[in-house]
């Protein structure tokens, strides 16, 4: 099975490169709807409302990504929306309840999560994102979008200051490829702005 996971960053850009036609479902990670965290909202953007347009959808987001100006979102797209998940769960970690529109995560992602926050740290949801995938979408290939450490601009302007995050870039450009390696057994295939230069048997840099 092969799944796209959508960040934020610039190199969303790149979205029409991607020729792979067999996508199961395509996750993207935080506010790709309408919110105050962000001056533009990103399914408008027309690359990627195309990319979109028949694809099977999974929301991840984290507690505090804004979902107050999320229902337009989630009506354009409810034919295509199939799970919506927070990053929390029912024990061990990061307990938290569901809400009416986004599910806790399912436990078979937590001590993977467990293992994530003490050897890479500095991944966050998108990282997760990829844990759930190959927990249970049975999944081979992830191909990887927006994911720019950091050391690129986000595709729109956020209402949020990144400075500490940009200080950290190369820590998290560095727990990011852990991370992949990690999984030896899934390919990644990576969209990205910034020029990798690693030569990792299942971290395809494309």
């Amino acid at each position: 099975m092969n799944v796209v996971i959508l960040g934020r960053g610039i190199s969303l850009n790149r979205l029409d490169e991607l020729k792979e036609l067999n996508i199961s479902y395509v996750i993207l990670v935080n506010c790709f709807w309408d919110s105050v965290q962000t001056c533009k909202s990103y399914y408008k953007d027309p690359i990627i409302s195309n990319f979109l347009q028949d694809k099977k959808i999974i929301l991840i987001r984290t507690p505090c990504a804004d979902i107050s100006k999320i229902n337009n979102f989630l009506n354009l797209y409810k034919s295509n929306i199939c799970k919506k998940y927070k990053t929390l769960f029912s024990n061990k970690i990061r307990v938290g309840k569901k809400d009416n529109l986004f599910e806790l995560l399912p436990d078979n992602v937590i001590d993977d999560y467990i293992n994530l926050i003490k050897e890479f740290p500095n991944t966050g949801t998108l990282a997760v994102s990829c844990i759930y995938a190959i927990k249970n979408l049975n999944v081979k290939n992830i191909y990887i979008f927006g994911l720019d450490f950091y050391k690129g601009n986000y595709l729109f302007k956020q209402n949020h200051n990144y400075k500490l995050e940009k200080q950290k870039s190369d820590t998290i450009q560095k727990d990011f490829i852990n991370f992949f390696s990690y999984y030896d057994y899934i390919n990644f295939h990576i969209y990205s702005s910034v020029d990798l230069k690693i030569n990792i048997k299942n971290i395809i840099i494309n």
